[in-house]
C-alpha cells in the first residue's frame, strides 16, 4: 500500500514538472521585441474634426498637456496590484473597467488639455477583461488625432496562482488637436536575463507638432521600466531619453516629457524633496482602505496597515495613522516641520522663551484671582502644565495627582 502511494505521488510529481517546464518553455519562446525606431501611425480624429496645423508660438494661447497612468482601467480605491504588495491582478469586471477608463477620461477632458499622454492602455487583455481602451478613449476625445505605440505584450502570466494576470497587450497613447506630423517609437534597454520576462517591451513614443516659427513641439510618451531591471538597466534608460531629449533641444525645438516614470529621474529626488527615506519605523494602528473618505488619496502604506497616511491636497488636508511626535517614529521631527512650513507655510519666527511668555500672560489673564485644580498624571503634558501654571500663579495652584495605570 506504502509503495503503491508513493508511487502516485511520484507521479503527480512527475506531471507537475513536465508542466513547468512546459510552461517556461512556452514563455520563452513566446518572447519577443519590437525593432527600434519605429514609426508610428496617425490616426485622424474619429468625429472627422479639423486639427490645427500648427502652434501659434507668438499669439496663440496657453496650452495645457496632461499625462495619466490609467492603469489598464483597474485601478480604483479598492484596488492594490500584487506586484505592488497588494492582492489585486485583474480588474474586478469589465464594467469596472469601462466606467474607470470613462471616468478617467472625464476627470482629463475637464482640463481642456491639447495634448494627453497616456500608459499602460490595453488594448487587449486578461487583465482588463479584453476591452480595448484605446478604441474607447478615441471615442471619448473626438476631435484628438492620436498615435499608439506598444510597451507591453506578454504571454500568459500565471500567477498570481488565485487570479492569474493572463496575456495582455498594452502601450502609450499620444493624443493632440495639433496636426501631428511624425511619431517614432524607441524601444528602451531591459534586461537581458530573466528578468526580461517581467519588463517586456518597454519603449517610449516621440510625436511631432509643426510650430509657426518653423520648429517643432517634440512630445515624449514615456513608461520606464517598474519591476524587473536593476540600476543599471534603469540609467541606461534614462540616459536614453535623456540624450534624445537634449538632441532636440540643440536643434531648437520645444521638448515636452511626461509619463510615468518609476525612476528617481534626477537622482537626489530625497535632498530636493526632503524625502528622508522610503521606509521609516513607527506606531501605527490598522486602518483599511474602505475607510479611506472620497477625494483622498493613499500616500504610504506598510503590511499591517494598509493606510499609513492619506492625503486631500486640494483642501490642503494630511492625516496619518502613526505618531510622527514620539522618537519611535524615524524622521518624525522632519515630517512636522514639513508640515508646519511647507503645507502650512508657518514662519519659525518664535523661541522656547517666548512661548513660556506668552503662556503664563494667557494664564494669568484667564485666571485672574481664582483657585485652579489641577489633574497631574506625571506624564509629559500634564507635567507641563503644571509647571507653566505654577510659574504663572504660584499659590493660587493646587495639583492632584491622578493614577490612571498607563
Amino acid at each position: 500500500m506504502g509503495s503503491r502511494i508513493l508511487k502516485i505521488v511520484g507521479a503527480v510529481l512527475v506531471l507537475l514538472l513536465v508542466a513547468v517546464a512546459a510552461y517556461a518553455a512556452y514563455v520563452m519562446l513566446s518572447y519577443q521585441r519590437l525593432d527600434d525606431n519605429l514609426p508610428l501611425e496617425t490616426e485622424a480624429p474619429v468625429n472627422g474634426a479639423a486639427l490645427h496645423e500648427a502652434i501659434d508660438v507668438e499669439n496663440g494661447p496657453a496650452l495645457t498637456v496632461a499625462t495619466a497612468n490609467l492603469g489598464f482601467g483597474a485601478y480604483n480605491q479598492a484596488f492594490d496590484f500584487f506586484m505592488d504588495g497588494g492582492t489585486g491582478s485583474v480588474a474586478a469586471s469589465e464594467q469596472v473597467v469601462r466606467d474607470d477608463i470613462a471616468g478617467s477620461a472625464e476627470a482629463l477632458g475637464a482640463l481642456d488639455p491639447a495634448f494627453l499622454l497616456l500608459q499602460e492602455v490595453d488594448v487587449d487583455g486578461t487583465r482588463s477583461h479584453h476591452v480595448n481602451e484605446l478604441a474607447m478613449l478615441r471615442d471619448r476625445f473626438p476631435a484628438y488625432a492620436s498615435q499608439f505605440a506598444q510597451n507591453y505584450d506578454s504571454a500568459f502570466l500565471a500567477w498570481p496562482l488565485y487570479a492569474p494576470h493572463g496575456a495582455n497587450r498594452a502601450g502609450l497613447a499620444t493624443f493632440s488637436r495639433y496636426a501631428v506630423t511624425d511619431g517614432l517609437r524607441r524601444s528602451l534597454p531591459i534586461s537581458e536575463g530573466f528578468s526580461k520576462f517581467l519588463d517586456l517591451d518597454r519603449c517610449y513614443a516621440i510625436s511631432r507638432i509643426p510650430c509657426s516659427n518653423g520648429k517643432e513641439l517634440v512630445l515624449f510618451n514615456v513608461h520606464l521600466s517598474a519591476y524587473g531591471a536593476d540600476e543599471s538597466i534603469m540609467a541606461a534608460q534614462r540616459s536614453m531619453l535623456y540624450e534624445d531629449m537634449v538632441r532636440e533641444r540643440a536643434a531648437g525645438n520645444y521638448v515636452i516629457a511626461g509619463g510615468d516614470y518609476n525612476h528617481d529621474m534626477i537622482g537626489v529626488s530625497g535632498e530636493v524633496y526632503d524625502n528622508q527615506v522610503e521606509a521609516v519605523e513607527s506606531w501605527a494602528k490598522p486602518y483599511d482602505f474602505a475607510g479611506v473618505p472620497e477625494g483622498f488619496t493613499v500616500s504610504s502604506r506598510t503590511e499591517v496597515c494598509p493606510v499609513a497616511s492619506m492625503e486631500y491636497p486640494e483642501r490642503k488636508l494630511y492625516a496619518t495613522q502613526f505618531h510622527p511626535e514620539v522618537r519611535h517614529t524615524e524622521f518624525g521631527q522632519t515630517m512636522l516641520r514639513n508640515f508646519l512650513f511647507n503645507v502650512c507655510e508657518l514662519m519659525p519666527d518664535w523661541t522656547m522663551d517666548s512661548i513660556i511668555e506668552d503662556s503664563v500672560a494667557a494664564i494669568q489673564e484667564e485666571v485672574g484671582e481664582d483657585r485652579v485644580i489641577l489633574g497631574l498624571s506625571g506624564g509629559v503634558d500634564s507635567s507641563v502644565v503644571a509647571a507653566l501654571c505654577a510659574k504663572a500663579i504660584g499659590k493660587q495652584l493646587t495639583c492632584v495627582f491622578v493614577n490612571h495605570g498607563f
